[in-house]
C-alpha cells in the first residue's frame, strides 16, 4: 500500500492507495499515526513543502506564514515518526510549478474511481503521483 500525506495542522489529507482499491480521507495527526501502526507493507510519501527553498511561498501574508509554518511542523512529525518505527517513506518537494487538481484531473491522470475528493486529498494524491510519476500505481 501506497499512503500519500498532505500534512495540515487540523486534518491532513490521506491517500491510501492499493491494488484495487483506494481511499482518500482526512485525519488527525494522531489517527495517522494509528493507521501508519496498524498498516502493513506500506510505503509513505510525505509532502515536504519545508524543503522548497525560501521564497517559493505563495502570498497571504502572516497569517498565511503561520498556518505553513504550522503545517510543516505537522510534516516532519509525520517524517519523524516514520524514521523513530522504520517506516519506509520519501519526502515530495512541490514547486511553483506542481499543479493544483480539481476532482476532474485527479480523475484523467491517475483513473482513481473516486466520486468525491477536497484540495487536501487531491494533493496527497498528487503527491503519490509525481513521487511514482504515475508508474504501476494508478493502472
Amino acid at each position: 500500500m501506497i499512503i500519500g500525506i498532505d500534512p495540515d495542522v487540523d486534518r491532513s489529507g490521506i491517500a491510501a492507495i492499493d491494488p484495487g482499491e483506494t481511499i482518500l480521507s482526512t485525519l488527525s495527526l494522531w489517527s495517522i499515526f494509528e493507521l501508519l501502526e496498524e498498516t502493513s507493507n506500506r510505503f509513505v510519501i510525505i509532502e515536504a513543502g519545508w524543503k522548497n527553498k525560501k521564497g517559493l511561498a505563495f502570498g497571504g501574508g502572516r497569517m498565511r506564514a503561520i498556518r505553513t509554518g504550522m503545517n510543516h511542523a505537522i510534516g516532519r512529525q509525520i517524517e519523524a515518526y516514520c524514521k523513530a518505527h522504520d517506516i519506509e517513506h520519501e519526502l515530495f518537494v512541490p514547486s511553483k510549478r506542481t499543479p493544483v487538481w480539481d476532482h476532474e484531473t485527479l480523475i484523467r491522470l491517475t483513473g482513481l474511481n473516486v466520486k468525491q475528493s477536497n484540495p487536501e486529498t487531491r494533493a496527497a494524491v498528487r503527491a503519490v503521483y509525481f513521487s511514482t510519476k504515475g508508474k504501476e500505481v494508478f493502472k
